[in-house]
């Protein structure tokens, strides 16, 4: 989710990506959202929970894609326009809306008052206190930090070192962690990375050089059989008294996620505008913000229906809340 200039030239396929991983991310916290306020029926709650897992490919696809750019060599990329525009663009976007969700609730809760609200402003800035999604800027602006030392490594690594590097990330930050959590023994063995998210940088890097390639057929299967898996899992959970696949399910540092994002990446990656280009556009350009104020919009709305009495929504209707956020 990289905001860019409007009159920077656009790939359409990358706008395509955003878009629709802006969509995911709204549809996953909708189903969180109306999951976490006892809104979904009993015997809908194993579906609803699929939904939510299988959208989990949308914040790795939007960081392939900021990969696939600012990694290119032939992207200019200073000192001066790391904090000049990235690292300072996103630090404002962070203070404006730490402030106004310390706000919303206030608005939501109705309690306390709205000066003790903005007192509680620096204190959530600092420790990422504020609204849950808000957690994305944190890591963005930490990917930006290290962005001119991540660009010397693309830039300097020929195809088999980047192979390499993509291997040992995938083992490290993927699969070793699943292996933690099913044998409920941390693993002493590890690399210097504390977060999957290079990871996901580079592949989206090294899939659109073509140094990763993966034909459109495998990653259709690829895609079907992770996505069935994640799927699988999020509907066993509730029946796992261990807490096992839930914890699988809790971030991004698996296989299957790693699988799925580049699959949908990968399929996305070289379509042509069509029909629908400039709604697909529209909402690229759009999908930072709807990123930011999707969730005040969602909890606006279940709030106001949970307070009215409807405590029982259907699968459709959820998907109409979803777009109406």
């Amino acid at each position: 989710m990289e905001m860019t200039k409007k009159n920077e030239t656009r790939r359409y396929d990358f706008s395509l990506m955003r878009a629709v991983s802006c969509l995911a991310v709204v549809i996953l916290h909708t189903f969180h959202t109306a999951n976490a306020m006892h809104l979904v029926p009993e015997n809908q709650t194993s579906f609803a929970l699929a939904v939510k897992a299988v959208m989990v490919f949308a914040v790795p696809c939007f960081v392939m894609v900021t990969g696939a750019l600012l990694l290119s060599p032939e992207r200019s990329f200073t000192l001066k326009k790391l904090f000049g525009r990235y690292i300072s663009r996103t630090v404002i976007v962070l203070i404006v809306f730490t402030v106004f969700f310390a706000l919303s609730d206030y608005f939501f809760s109705g309690t306390g008052s709205a000066a003790a609200s903005l007192a509680s402003v620096p204190g959530k800035l600092w420790t990422d206190g504020s609204w849950s999604h808000m957690w994305y800027l944190y890591t963005l602006i930490g990917l930006y930090l290290l962005m001119p030392a991540f660009r010397k490594v693309a830039a300097y690594s020929d195809g088999s070192e980047m192979r390499y590097l993509l291997l040992i990330g995938t083992v490290f930050l993927t699969v070793l962690p699943v292996i933690d959590i099913i044998t409920g023994m941390k693993t002493g063995f590890r690399i210097a990375v504390t977060s999957v998210y290079p990871l996901f940088l580079f592949a989206g890097y090294a899939s659109d050089r073509g140094i990763l390639k993966i034909r459109k057929s495998a990653a259709a299967v690829l895609l079907l059989v992770s996505t069935a898996a994640i799927a699988m899992i999020a509907v066993w959970q509730t029946a796992d008294v261990s807490g096992i696949l839930k914890e699988l399910l809790s971030g991004y540092d698996t296989p299957l996620v790693l699988f799925q994002s580049l699959s949908v990446f990968v399929l996305l990656a070289g379509i042509k505008p069509g029909k629908v280009s400039r709604l697909v556009c529209s909402a690229d350009s759009c999908s930072f913000g709807i990123y930011l104020i999707h969730l005040f919009w969602l909890r606006l709305i279940l709030v106001r229906l949970g307070k009215a009495g409807m405590t029982d929504f259907s699968i459709p209707a959820i998907f109409l809340i979803s777009a109406a956020a």
